[in-house]
């Protein structure tokens, strides 16, 4: 470090500060770059946003608590979190250095907003209950398995599941961008995937800079439109009634899209697939690794039972914080598995043997005609298809490292002084 150096103040990006306790999160909105700083190291960058040099601002430490700080080591890790600016990218605005200001004109705030209004959680509350009522009155317009055999054909089945359940994918990711744009935060949307299954994911990486009281409505916004879904599919079924009372082709394909919705919302509830539930128990604990703590908790447990030996010392796992809600979250963590076994065993595993049963006779059976036999054929190249992008998708994520990883849970980048 040069004498000019530490002379002149450093030049930095505009930043947020979040109080959480004895810590203070400190991060880039633009970037979503964020770092968990103890408070006294919140407190020396303050002063470095503030306009002090850098041996001046390390004098005013030790002054302040009475021991020396390394400064080249702070200043690398403000580096690696991307705080530090170049001479040649313009200046910004800093945010307030005691309190987070979001940002005014996110692209799509304004709608954000509007679809979390008073307004909006009156009609949402409507369309739920109209929804409940017509299944009380009509107990066949409640979601149940034998509304996904609308068509005596499965790759139409197939299809309209499929391309059905796009457009109210992409509304489940609509409501948690809109939730985290009504904030001012940037939010981003990627494919992924899940035990072999494609998945569509939102990073909210921005909530760390958001008080935790705002942080649950972001995280939840995805369930909402599930629910939302399900209900108004099942609205248009009733609307569409024939005279004599039975199902339309519409209300038919409304009703299968509106079961196939269901298994997403209990998808949340599956904490150790990580979902959005625990992304909000993570967010609420102010945990980092909650997941890794209470598997290790777990196999100990298990190998305890066992009768083995085998042991990792837990306090090498996670935070303090991790360790001390894993002994509370492992049972909720097992329940995930069996809420998975059950799921599976229920309701996934039925339906794809009455597909596979019914597609091995198309292709083979003797009686099976052109039109049959295509129609099993499209159904099993679709199947196929599946698998195969969730197959390149994790390649994709093994090979690649990205500078920073996106996920739908905020990074806390710990930093210890």
């Amino acid at each position: 470090m040069t004498a000019e150096l530490g002379e002149r103040p450093l030049l930095l990006h505009s930043l947020t500060f979040l109080d959480d306790g004895d810590e203070v999160v400190v991060g880039r909105r633009d970037i979503d770059s964020y770092g968990v700083f103890p408070s006294d190291g919140a407190a020396l960058l303050r002063e470095l946003v503030a306009g002090r040099g850098l041996e001046a601002a390390g004098e005013w430490y030790f002054e302040t608590f009475g021991e020396r700080v390394d400064l080249g080591e702070f200043v690398a890790v403000l580096h690696e979190l991307s705080f530090i600016r170049a001479p040649t990218d313009p200046p910004a605005a800093q945010d307030d250095a005691s309190t987070v200001s979001p940002r005014t004109h996110v692209p799509g705030q304004a709608l954000g907003k509007a679809a979390f209004s008073n307004a909006a959680w009156l009609c949402y509350a409507l369309i739920v209950l109209a929804a409940v009522w017509v299944c009380v009155l009509d107990s066949g317009l409640t979601p149940m398995p034998s509304h996904v055999f609308f068509s005596p054909y499965l790759a139409v089945i197939e299809l309209v599941v499929v391309f059905g359940q796009t457009p109210l994918i992409a509304l489940h990711e609509a409501f948690h961008v809109l939730a985290g744009r009504r904030l001012g935060l940037t939010t981003r949307v990627r494919l992924s995937y899940r035990f072999l299954t494609p998945v569509v994911e939102t990073a909210l990486d921005g909530l760390v800079t958001v008080p935790r009281r705002q942080r649950a409505l972001p995280m939840l916004a995805g369930m909402l439109a599930d629910v939302l879904a399900v209900s108004g599919l099942t609205l248009v079924a009733a609307a569409t009634r024939r005279q004599d009372g039975t199902v339309s082709l519409l209300g038919g394909l409304c009703l299968a899209l509106a079961f196939t919705t269901l298994p997403r919302i209990a998808w949340q509830f599956f904490l150790h697939l990580r979902t959005d539930l625990y992304h909000l128990v993570v967010l609420l604990t102010g945990c980092d690794d909650l997941h890794g703590a209470a598997k290790q908790v777990l196999l100990n447990q298990l190998n305890a039972a066992w009768g083995k030996r085998e042991k990792v010392r837990e306090d090498n796992v996670g935070s303090r914080r991790d360790r001390a809600a894993a002994r509370w979250y492992a049972p909720l963590l097992l329940s995930g598995y069996v809420a998975s076994v059950a799921m599976a065993a229920g309701i996934v595993l039925p339906l794809a043997w009455r597909f596979i049963t019914m597609t091995i006779d198309r292709l083979t059976g003797s009686a099976a005609s052109t039109a049959t036999f295509w129609d099993a054929a499209v159904v099993l190249i679709l199947t196929l298809f599946e698998f195969g992008l969730a197959g390149v998708l994790a390649w994709r994520e093994r090979h690649q490292t990205p500078r920073h990883q996106d996920r739908d849970i905020p990074r806390r980048h710990q930093h210890d002084e």
